[in-house]
């Protein structure tokens, strides 16, 4: 019995599109090719894969056991190609980068611009979601790399994580609104009002769970729903200077709003909450050198804002506490 990867290729396509014609065309042969790649496969395995229909075909209850192992075999190819692509330097000028909304707002786009000074050849797709969205993307291998809230991935083991320092989350809002100028806020006060954020993990979520005008949390997962949930950080802060909402920034997030005094930040009694970023990529995978570039230039700018926060606590007077840390 001998089986080619490019019919397990074959099969693949038709399983997806259900239609010879279809699967012919994205694999660029003909329908009569692709049907003797077919029947060639299912003569060497010695089974039916599909059931044959007049509006095309179905997988058939053989098939979808074998081409389950069919997608790792698969899956294992494109990983090898990569491999020997990194090796060879054909793709290591490009990277995907899926991140969360908070570290995507200033922390991202700052390391991007340090990667295109020192590499002229570099470039990048980025993704944008919340934490969650950004670690699947690295297990779907839609992205090389996540930049993320780390805290419910950290013991996965298909996933390296490496944390970078720290960062406060702090509440903004309009220099009109109520709170503003008040000295000792309780967080159930602060709750009295929206929250505009993104979604927050269940180490934090529990501060909320109280609160219903803030938000909810979902019990299914233990993840807190801002009642104004967002996938940006830029559309938190400006609902906030529009409304009575409030919303969950970094300092370096809200700076020119802080300097031009429509935004203050609150001055809530406890800790602030802390957000955990880490760079989160496959373990069996090996980075490509401008991931590593990347991962070094994230940390450079991470300790960079972290001397433009202390100055910032300092230029608006901001009371310096330890964070919350789950």
């Amino acid at each position: 019995m001998r089986i080619t990867l490019r019919q397990l290729q074959h099969a693949s396509a038709l399983a997806r599109h259900g239609s010879f014609r279809e699967a012919a065309a994205e694999m660029h042969i003909t329908q009569p090719a692709l049907t003797r790649s077919i029947q060639a496969l299912e003569s060497s395995l010695g089974v039916s894969l599909f059931d044959r229909q007049a509006n095309g075909v179905e997988v058939s209850r053989a098939g979808e056991m074998l081409l389950r192992k069919a997608e790792v075999v698969l899956e294992s190819a494109r990983d090898m190609e990569r491999e020997a692509a990194l090796v060879s330097g054909l793709i290591s000028g490009s990277i995907r980068v899926s991140m969360g909304a908070y570290p995507g707002h200033e922390l991202v786009p700052r390391a991007i611009a340090a990667c295109l000074e020192q590499a002229s050849g570099f470039s990048c797709q980025i993704l944008v979601g919340d934490w969650r969205d950004a670690v699947q993307n690295v297990l779907n291998r839609l992205a090389d790399v996540a930049v993320a809230d780390m805290s419910t991935f950290a013991g996965d083991p298909r996933l390296e994580v490496i944390e970078l320092e720290p960062e406060a989350i702090h509440f903004v809002c309009r220099r009109e609104h109520p709170l503003a100028g008040q000295r000792g806020v309780e967080l159930s006060r602060l709750c009295e009002f929206p929250l505009a954020g993104c979604l927050v993990p269940p180490r934090l979520a529990t501060l909320f769970a109280r609160f219903p005008r803030a938000g909810s949390i979902d019990p299914a997962t233990g993840n807190f729903h801002p009642s104004i949930e967002v996938k940006s950080v830029e559309a938190a802060i400006r609902i906030a200077a529009l409304t009575d909402v409030i919303a969950a920034a970094q300092l370096n997030s809200v700076e020119s709003q802080l300097e031009s005094g429509s935004l203050v930040v609150l001055d809530v009694q406890g800790p602030p909450l802390q957000l955990r970023v880490g760079l989160i990529y496959l373990r069996e995978r090996s980075l490509a050198p401008m991931a590593q570039l990347f991962l070094d230039k994230l940390v450079e700018v991470r300790k960079h804002l972290a001397v433009t926060d202390v100055r910032l606590y300092k230029k608006f007077g901001i009371r310096r506490t330890a964070p919350r840390r789950a």
